[in-house]
């Protein structure tokens, strides 16, 4: 599966191909982002269903992932992906790769992704919620107050007239 992108632009010549284009001809060359968004909106319930169907034929998944999407999903889900560094495979399998920091390699040409991680662990726990797994990845990073919803739901407009709220103070 392929990440989607943003950022592309081909007057710009930021496209995937013009990208790989210039950078195997030696010219400066920027391809697109990830779009993290969209990205996760599809990615995350696949991740999970074939590295479960994948172990259920006794095989395994892995899926190979950048760096900073790593990030992204710590950052943006109740899975720290750090905690999942492994050298054996599991049943969720994550191959990151990195370019290193920009200083260290040339801005034209072919890159090499030498700097990579394994992350891997199991589906879902067992018994269930008792040690971290994968599942945490749909799982929200925060849990908001629910008076926060409630305030923003009633602030302003005709919904404040209709619903029957008790004082924030009851939550």
């Amino acid at each position: 599966m392929t990440s989607s992108t943003s950022g592309a632009n081909k007057k710009d010549r930021t496209q995937i191909a013009q990208a790989f284009e210039d950078a195997l001809l030696g010219r400066a060359h920027k391809g697109p982002g990830i779009n993290y968004r969209q990205v996760w909106a599809r990615m995350a319930s696949q991740l999970l269903v074939k590295s479960e169907v994948a172990a259920g034929w006794n095989g395994i998944a892995v899926w190979v992932v950048q760096d900073v999407l790593v990030d992204y999903i710590s950052k943006s889900t109740g899975l720290n992906v750090q905690h999942f560094s492994k050298d054996t495979v599991d049943q969720v399998n994550m191959l990151s790769f990195s370019y290193g920091e920009p200083s260290s390699f040339p801005m034209s040409g072919v890159i090499d992704l030498l700097k990579s991680q394994l992350f891997a662990g199991a589906v879902s726990p067992v018994p269930a919620e008792e040690n971290a797994s994968f599942i945490d990845i749909i799982r929200s990073p925060i849990q908001p107050p629910i008076s926060k919803l409630i305030k923003l739901l009633t602030a302003d407009g005709p919904v404040q007239h209709y619903l029957v709220v008790p004082p924030l103070d009851t939550f």
